[in-house]
């Protein structure tokens, strides 16, 4: 038999054989599968997936691609996708067709291949004689899992993630030997990680912080609510609580509460999810420092130039930096975990299995927009009953998501508390008093901030921050800062760093910010102003007041004025907070008070009834796999612009154009260093500044327009006016 292959030359000018891809694709989807409890299925449909390249049309397309002969592509997934379904019926036609283009809707093949090859026959004795261990996968009957014939009666969201995890597998598997191939290497997966002594090692170097930090009179309560967690770290799988006060150490009593329950209950690996970048990083490095920065993945968005690289066949190749979470310890983004969990497309997709058996930290869980909960609900529920996960859900204003349906009605879903004294916890961390105050205009505001030394304001909007940092700066005020995502990431972390230095040195500091700082940020200002928002993010606000309890008593002013402006969705969580904190006058620290809070605000949400959600958890009964992906975490459509203004920026984009140029294709990770240079623009805003964003690189937009050293990217402007 003349030999056939899978993939065209590599870097040392060897082809990648046919039956090596496609067994070892096989091994490393088993490999995956196991720990899903259907090896069997995942081992044939890596053995099955590329099939279809058997045939001499599809062999003679990979030579011409090679040679530079442009040819009719020709479909290699379909053959594989019928014969894969005799065994692992529909569900299983869906993973092999949706290996490369993303998992269609049930009843509708991928559309991905512009012809099709009706050859099955011919294709099916033709992989008899390349793979003799063929015959013992199809004589075996069914592939299918017992329990999948039972999900698609009992539990058809639950089957519509089964056969996700599997397609996880495959893709996974076969994007690590492709690479491997056209790397001329050996894949190398992690080794299990040894939890305990990631936990012995975390504690150690906790121990030698704490007894280099100076004392604060917060520590005790931070020393309980770790024991807290230790001790409920014994406790079965399952989903925990865990509500704490802002400035108690969460961050880092997640964390031992993980490690000690993945040593407890031999798991596989640790995520932590989080809303915004900026924890993102933070998380990271504190994981880092604790437990080493071999064992930490740090995974989220960047600037995705759009570029593939290809080997000489055309077909998509090996594509570098796609993370795939093969880490003992994951920290990521709320956005890139769900809307990873609900995609069709592999690059997201293969990372998914690794979810299996995992422990997961969604922290400030207060943040996930109630429109999706139904959604993501459904999604953890399943993750956690079927899979093996251990969900945990941090922050400082624990929402009811147990009363909300997927868990509401879900039987044997319980939500265990992990700190044992919830309310006394809350009031022996309690630092500052509350004050509800009206003002008429934000100048009254700017002149509230000029007779402190030492004040934080946080308004709702970028435009607001603006206005009010710019009016502090009509009046010369000493020490002062502005905070929002109109600013690069590298310029808000440089602010961050000199108001930190300015607070430790107790020089005065004024700073004007977004709810950006409301979560993770370490902050601590004896005075904090925050303009009128739901009850959530006044509480974490106030967590950046007398964080560390060096004062007697800390101020923390709630501002409600018409110069403050409240997004329209905080409008029924505003009317909610005032009816529940300000008139009765009761303390946004109270859990209880918090829980009926959240109770209402759901209840006249009708978080159940929301349409987008309903549509999504519709299509996912039905395995419409294309419609479900259609879930998005963020509403706002957003333009990711480098600055170029920025220090560094230009160099980077110099770069990356000249190895464009002489035609190379630049590693994912120097176009994840404009990251540093970013910034988003509202999409409503870009046909207003829009002259000043030019396209330099492929996928890359380049912010030409003004840069204010203080407030960030010039909005106001139209294209007309001088930059300068």
């Amino acid at each position: 038999m003349e030999e056939l292959w899978a993939h065209s030359c590599n870097v040392v000018g060897d082809r990648h054989r046919l039956a090596d891809h496609l067994r070892g694709t096989a091994e490393l989807a088993a490999n995956f599968g196991r720990e899903l409890g259907w090896e069997r299925l995942c081992y044939v449909s890596g053995l099955v997936h590329d099939i279809g390249k058997v045939v001499r049309p599809w062999q003679e397309y990979l030579l011409a691609s090679e040679a530079g002969v442009r040819t009719g592509r020709v479909n290699h997934k379909t053959s594989g996708a019928n014969l894969f379904a005799r065994m692992a019926r529909e569900p299983g036609r869906l993973i092999i067709e949706g290996h490369h283009s993303g998992i269609p809707n049930f009843g509708q093949p991928s559309d991905d291949d512009s012809s099709s090859l009706d050859r099955d026959r011919e294709v099916e004795e033709a992989a008899r004689l390349l793979l003799p261990e063929l015959d013992e996968a199809l004589a075996g009957g069914s592939l299918i899992p017992d329990r999948w014939s039972q999900w698609s009666s009992t539990d058809p969201t639950a089957l519509e993630m089964a056969v996700r995890m599997t397609h996880s597998t495959l893709v996974d598997a076969d994007f690590l030997d492709t690479a491997a191939h056209f790397n001329a290497t050996r894949v190398q997966l992690t080794p299990m990680a040894d939890f305990s002594a990631l936990h012995d090692r975390f504690s150690r170097a906790l121990d030698l912080e704490l007894n280099a930090r100076r004392p604060s009179p917060v520590d005790v309560h931070r020393r309980s609510l770790l024991e807290d967690c230790l001790a409920a770290a014994d406790s079965p799988q399952g989903v925990f609580r865990l509500p704490a006060p802002t400035g108690s150490g969460k961050t880092i009593s997640g964390a031992a509460f993980a490690l000690a329950h993945a040593a407890r209950h031999r798991m596989k690996r640790i995520v932590v999810a989080v809303p915004f970048l900026s924890i993102t990083e933070q998380n990271a490095a504190v994981y880092r420092r604790l437990i080493g920065e071999e064992n930490v993945v740090e995974h989220h968005s960047g600037i995705d130039p759009g570029l593939k690289q290809r080997n000489h066949a055309g077909a998509l190749g090996a594509k570098y930096g796609v993370e795939n979470w093969d880490a003992p310890f994951v920290v990521t983004t709320t956005v890139q975990l769900f809307e990873s969990l609900f995609s069709n497309r592999p690059s997201r997709t293969r990372k998914l299995h690794r979810l299996a058996n995992a422990v997961i930290i969604l922290d400030e869980v207060q943040a996930i927009p109630p429109r999706v909960l139904p959604v993501i609900l459904d999604g953890l529920r399943i993750l956690q009953q079927h899979f093996g996960a251990t969900v945990v859900l941090s922050s400082a204003t624990q929402p009811t998501w147990d009363l909300v349906g997927p868990w509401r009605q879900a039987e044997s879903l319980e939500v265990h508390d992990i700190v044992s004294e919830p309310k006394r916890l809350y009031s022996g961390l309690r630092r500052s008093s509350v004050e509800w105050r009206t003002v008429d205009r934000l100048d009254d505001v700017a002149d509230t901030m000029t007779t402190e030394d030492t004040v934080m304001a946080v308004v709702n909007t970028t435009a607001n921050a603006r206005d009010l940092a710019l009016a502090l700066r009509d009046r010369a005020a000493e020490g002062l800062f502005h905070l929002s995502t109109r600013m690069y990431a590298g310029h808000r972390r440089a602010v961050l760093s000199e108001v930190r230095e300015r607070l430790t040195s107790a020089l005065p500091v004024r700073l004007v910010s977004t709810q950006l700082v409301e979560a993770g940020v370490d902050l601590d200002f004896p005075v904090v102003l925050r303009a009128l928002a739901p009850a959530e993010n006044l509480s974490q606000a106030r967590g950046r007041c007398n964080r560390e309890g060096r004062s007697v008593c800390g101020r923390f002013v709630v501002l409600a004025s018409p110069a403050l402006s409240t997004l329209d969705a905080y409008r029924v969580g505003v009317a909610k907070t005032r009816q529940h904190f300000e008139v009765p006058g009761l303390d946004l620290d109270d859990p209880d008070a918090m829980r009926r809070y959240y109770a209402d605000l759901y209840a006249t949400l009708g978080v159940d009834g929301f349409q987008e959600a309903q549509r999504i958890q519709e299509a996912r009964r039905l395995l419409r796999y294309r419609d479900v992906d259609k879930f998005r975490m963020i509403e706002d459509d957003a333009t990711a612009v480098v600055v170029a203004a920025a220090s560094g920026a230009e160099h980077v984009l110099s770069d990356l154009a000249r190895q464009l140029k002489a035609g190379g294709a630049p590693p994912p990770d120097r176009f994840r260093r404009l990251q540093e240079f970013s910034v988003n623009i509202p999409t409503d805003m870009m046909a207003r500044v829009g002259g000043y964003v030019v396209e330099e690189l492929p996928g890359v937009s380049v912010w030409r327009g003004a840069y204010d050293q203080l407030t960030g990217v010039r909005l106001d402007m139209t294209p007309h006016d001088s930059v300068w």
